[in-house]
Order: structure tokens, then sequence, then C-alpha cells
């Protein structure tokens, strides 16, 4: 409990987020708990705190810094007061000065909301205008988290391309961020190493000179903030914190914040859904997550079902499945053996050796279309013009034809091609298809597969018989669950059968 005259401290999810990027390297982490203790205790004329406001914010935002870690740190962490209420809105080093430029807390009246805001373009300095805000956690199910505080025409503005954009907007982590320097050419990954580091493309910038700052004139705007975000719903998006709270926090490995579940994700895994659902969303929104909960719950139900099934948890990565096991088995409650997490291409090869089909998938498989390829492809044809490259035209078999199982021509061409990122028209798709048919002719006259044939050829089999898998019984459904994807790396998706048939999370 807090003593009497102390403040309240809550935390923007920007707050952890920025504390998750950097805590697994950065050594002055674990000095935060003392540093929201002080906060709480003295957060002005704190020789501990050295707290000092922002200078070149406009209007009335009352936004402060305080040091992590001592004068010598180059860690801050900032914030906004409201009276006895303290807002954390960031951590990280000094650099953060400008990022919390980019953000303004508000109330949105229709929703009974207090958001925090981000801006979208606006100039260093101004108050963010209406006009060009966007709620922080809608920002947050669109891109990772490492870049969130620039939009798209800010980076390209630092000489960023558009293909380095696409590969950073998926960051969340300085880890994952390190790992692409070889992904991007050197004066790209550079420009975003700077903008990460120091908050400006050209590297680090002066530190500017600060000065004690004294306690803020409390005012209508402040006490009416502060109302808002003591109520439990208008705000929902903050988190109070303890000391021991954000201890426990930084104790946490990151496993556990790997299964962590939002309050407001809790819905997702508890509806009712009579038929598929779809969850969806950029890298580190926690889809997975709420696969894995979800995976819980329904093995959770079914232990009051007699001889109830297994769920069946199913993912496109093949390095996957022992991973998310191993999650889920970290969770609280959960047992070995009521859920059974497979490659989609494992679960389809099952189905083919259950039915006695045998699988040979070889290189050779490959061959045969890079010479169906070439022979195919040339100048003067819709493909050859094209410009579209071998190992494109083989991802769009592998991702949109071959894991949806299109029966004919006319499936194709009338299908929306999600997730592909250059469009085909009519001429270019009716040549692709002859290539297919073409490339399987081959393929049948001597008895081979290409891995995509797994999930087509596991539904053929499937389709002639009920064929059993371990404990599942598996209906047409549960490979409808594979051939009905496509590229949906975006989102996990969720089949319930009816009788016998398995449960499936995807």
């Amino acid at each position: 409990m807090n003593n009497v005259g102390a403040y309240t401290v809550v935390a923007a999810q920007s707050y952890f987020d920025s504390v998750d990027a950097i805590r697994q390297d950065d050594q002055h982490a674990d000095k935060l708990p003392q540093v929201i203790a002080e906060l709480q205790r003295k957060p002005f004329h704190n020789p501990r705190l050295q707290t000092h406001p922002l200078k070149g914010i406009k209007g009335e935002l009352k936004v402060f810094a305080s040091y992590v870690g001592g004068k010598r740190s180059d860690r801050r962490i900032v914030w906004q007061v409201a009276n006895r209420t303290i807002l954390v809105l960031l951590y990280g080093r000094h650099a953060i000065y400008d990022r919390v430029e980019r953000m303004c807390i508000d109330f949105d009246n229709k929703a009974n909301r207090v958001l925090l805001h981000l801006a979208g373009g606006s100039t260093p300095g101004d108050r963010i205008q209406p006009k060009s805000q966007q709620a922080y956690h809608s920002r947050r199910q669109e891109v990772g988290t490492l870049f969130i505080l620039w939009d798209d025409a800010e980076l390209t503005s630092f000489g960023l391309p558009a293909s380095a954009l696409r590969q950073l907007r998926r960051l969340n982590t300085e880890e994952e961020l390190i790992e692409l320097e070889s992904c991007l050419a050197a004066a790209h990954y550079e420009t975003a190493l700077n903008l990460y580091l120091y908050h400006h493309p050209h590297g680090q910038q002066p530190e500017p000179v600060v000065e004690e700052a004294d306690t803020p004139e409390v005012t209508a705007e402040d006490l009416n903030l502060e109302r808002r975000l003591a109520d439990v719903d208008a705000g929902r998006w903050f988190r109070r914190i303890e000391p021991e709270f954000m201890a426990e926090i930084l104790r946490k490995p990151i496993e556990d914040w790997m299964i962590f579940l939002h309050p407001d994700q809790q819905r997702l895994v508890e509806q009712c859904h009579d038929g598929p659902a779809r969850v969806y969303g950029s890298a580190g929104t926690g889809k997975t997550v709420v696969g894995l909960h979800r995976a819980a719950f329904l093995a959770k139900r079914n232990r009051r079902v007699p001889d109830a099934l297994p769920v069946l948890f199913t993912t496109w990565v093949k390095s996957l499945p022992p991973v998310l096991e191993a999650l889920y088995l970290r969770m609280p409650g959960t047992l070995p053996d009521e859920v059974e997490f497979v490659h989609a291409d494992e679960l389809a090869r099952r189905l083919c050796e259950n039915a006695g089909d045998e699988v040979r998938i070889r290189d050779e498989a490959k061959m045969l279309f890079s010479d169906v390829y070439r022979a195919s492809v040339v100048a003067g044809t819709p493909l050859g013009d094209s410009g579209l490259s071998e190992p494109y035209l083989k991802a769009e078999i592998d991702k949109v034809i071959k894991v949806q199982d299109l029966g004919s021509l006319e499936d194709y061409l009338s299908l929306t091609r999600v997730g592909r990122s250059t469009p085909l028209d009519s001429a270019q798709r009716e040549q692709l298809w002859d290539i297919v048919e073409r490339w399987d002719a081959d393929k049948a006259a001597r008895n081979l597969m290409d891995v995509c044939d797994l999930i087509p050829r596991g539904l053929v089999c499937e389709r002639s018989e009920e064929v059993a898998i371990g404990d599942h019984r598996n209906s047409r459904r549960v490979m409808r669950v594979l051939s009905g994807g496509g590229e949906v790396s975006g989102g996990w998706w969720l089949r319930r059968s009816r009788g016998r048939g398995v449960r499936v999370v995807a």
C-alpha cells in the first residue's frame, strides 16, 4: 500500500514494450523497481531520480524524465503526471526524449477510454493533431513495437526503402534488429540501428542540458485525467504498477512473457464458435499466446467429457511444435497428452501413410519443376514478360494453389490471393495453371512428390476413408483447416468438428 500523500504509478503498454525490447541486454533494468518506488514516494527534487522536464513539448503536457541507474547511466524513464497519478510512458536511452514528442494522452468520449495516441508524421515538438492521431494499442496490432513510433513516411524520409520497411516493421526487440544485419544493405542497417539507439538517422546527438523539475501546478484537466485513469473501464489500457510487480516482471524468463495473456484477449480464448474463427495481426501481437490459451481452455473442458479426444494444434513452421508444447506445459493447470502439437505437413504425411499411400518426396521433384519453368516461361508469354522469378512462382504454387487444394482453373481465377505481393492477371494465372498440370504429370510418371503435394495428397486419402491418427479420429474438417488457409502466417485458425471429430487449433 502507498503511504498517505504518495503518488499512484500506472504504466502504458508502450512502457512495457520498451522494457521488453532491451531488458535482456540491459544492465540497468534491475533498477526499475527502485525507481518506481521513488516515483511513488517523491518524484520531484529527489536526488535518486534527478527528475527534469522535457523541453520542446508544446501545449500543456506535463512530461518529465528521471534517471535510471544514476546520472552516469544513459537510461531514462519518461512519465506524465496528473495530480497525484504518474503515467509511465517509455524506458530506454536518453534518445527516448524525442520519441515522447510523438505521443499524446487523450480521452475518447464515445468509447469511454483513455488512449495513448501516436503522431502520424507530425512536426517534432508539436502537440499531435487529432487528424493525425492513432491509438497506440491499435497501431500495435499492425506492426512490431521496435519502430512503432515512426510512420512509414518518416522512415522513408530517412532513406529506408520499402523492402527495408517491411522487415523493420516486424521487429519487437533489439536482438531481432541485430539478427537482421545480414538481410539489409549496410547503409540501411546503420540508419535503422541509429534510429533505435539514438532516435536520429545519423547517430548519437548531444544530450540536452537538463534542470531540476518543480512540482507542476494541478489543473482541472489533471484531475479529470486522473479520475478517468482510475476508472476500471476507461483506464483499461493502462496498468497500475508497484515495485514488487516490476521486480516480478524482470525476474521472469522470456518464456513466461511469451505465454502472458492480456486480459483483453481472454474473450478470444473462451468464445464459442459455430464454425471456424480467425485471429490475425502483425508479429508480436499475441496470436500464438491466444492459440495456446485456447487449446488449454478446450483441453480443460474436455476433462468433463468421457473419452474426450485430445486437442490438435497445428502450425506451418516445422521447428515450432516442440517449442509450443514446452510453452504450453509452462502454463498453470496444463497436463501432458491433452494437446498434440503437429506440423501441418506431418499431419498430412500421417494421413497418407495410414491410408497406405506411399509418400516419396525427392529433390528430383524440384528439378522437374525447374525444367517445366525454363521450357514454359519464355519471352512472349504472359509470365515470361512479367519478370517474376522462378522462386516466386514456385511459392505461388506452394502457398496458394497447392495448400488450398484448388481443383480447377476456374477456382484459381476467382481466388483472392491473400498475402501475395504481386498481382497476377488472368493470362498469367492460366499459364501458371498449365505449368502446374505439366509438373504434376511429370511427377506422377515418376511416382514422385514435392513437399507442397503433401496436403492435397492427404486430402485425397482422408476423403477416401476415415483415418485414425493416434487417439484422433479425423474428419474432413481436419484437413480443411490445412487446405483453407493459403498464406496465413498472420493468424491462426480454429476448427471445431462435430461428433467425434477433433478440435483443431492451427
